[in-house]
């Protein structure tokens, strides 16, 4: 086994406990400095990678991303013989809050905290509008890889229908075991909106995908439904949305992913070009979904053992990229 030298931004992978093997040394760099330090690195254990670190990257094995998008790493400036390998493991956390924002959506608990914090007793139950149980609602999930299939489960464990449309609906195989009645491709996507009460996405980011939900989607959803957002905030027309939360076309959203995300922590952007904090029908949180104890901890060791692999000269696991 050889040794190999790793390369990552983020100082919890570097604290975190290492359970591969000895010849593995884990080093920290400032996100400025990557490029510097770049040269003679094995494996570099980060979601970004620019052609200014490429420059230097003469050794480099592999690129293991600390997450499942790889939009930030510059694939045309990946090395020849280079692996990009993602890390999933953040489905059961994303699917919690799915259904977090689902329950609170369908009780209109933000407006109710809200407006009792006031002292007034308006949505009380004297004249407070009744909520259809969610065992006689329908989820439509739109992309069905690990996070689609996760929320599936949890919605039909609580009685819900459950509907997809994916890009390769021939390829999953039984979706009864995830509790999906219908799985259907994109093309046919606007089957799944029309009935859905609630519709997820859960889809990646691409040129296929972006922009996929625009003014004549969210006109085709059912009436009083509520859309959710866990993948990626370019797959949604923005003025679109904004428009059709404004105007009541839609019920409201759950949005966890922005088109204003910074991209260091030490930047501050506005999430959007629109107010959307001003609609008392949207359910804001800064990408924050997947962050749980465990989901870290579950994909420090699928990205260790990885790195294990690439010291050992074994197949990467999850690679979606060779340069």
């Amino acid at each position: 086994m050889a040794e190999i030298r790793v390369l990552t931004p983020m100082p919890w992978l570097v604290e975190s406990a290492w359970p591969g093997e000895e010849q593995v040394t884990v080093e920290y760099a400032e996100v400025e400095r990557m490029h510097e330090l770049i040269e003679g690195c094995d494996v570099l254990w980060t979601q970004f990678f620019t052609s200014q670190m490429a420059e230097r990257a003469t050794s480099l094995e592999l690129i293991q991303s600390t997450g499942a998008g790889i939009e930030l790493i510059d694939l045309d400036a990946v090395p020849p013989g280079c692996e990009v390998a993602i890390v999933h493991e953040h489905e059961r956390a994303i699917a919690e809050w799915v259904l977090m924002s689902m329950i609170a959506l369908n009780r209109d608990a933000f407006r109710v905290d809200a407006t009792f914090r006031t002292g007034s007793w308006e949505m009380s139950y004297f004249n407070a509008p009744t909520a259809v149980e969610l065992t006689e609602q329908t989820l439509g999930i739109i992309g069905f890889g690990h996070i689609g299939q996760q929320c599936a489960l949890l919605a039909s464990a609580l009685g819900m229908r459950v509907v997809a449309a994916t890009r390769s609906p021939d390829k999953v195989v039984d979706p009864s075991q995830f509790g999906v009645s219908q799985v259907v491709g994109l093309g046919d996507m606007a089957e799944v909106l029309a009935q859905s009460d609630f519709v997820l996405l859960a889809t990646a980011l691409s040129a296929e995908t972006e922009n996929l939900i625009g003014a004549g989607e969210l006109a085709a959803m059912k009436s009083g439904g509520s859309l959710i957002n866990v993948s990626r905030a370019r797959v949604v027309d923005e003025d679109a949305l904004f428009g059709a939360l404004s105007d009541g076309r839609i019920k409201g959203a759950a949005l966890d992913v922005w088109w204003g995300e910074p991209l260091a922590p030490e930047e501050t952007h506005a999430p959007s070009r629109h107010p959307f904090g001003e609609l008392d029908n949207v359910f804001m949180s800064p990408h924050v979904s997947a962050m749980t104890q465990q989901m870290l901890q579950r994909r420090v060791r699928s990205a260790t053992a990885n790195i294990d692999r690439c010291a050992r000269g074994e197949p990467i696991q999850n690679v979606v990229y060779r340069g």
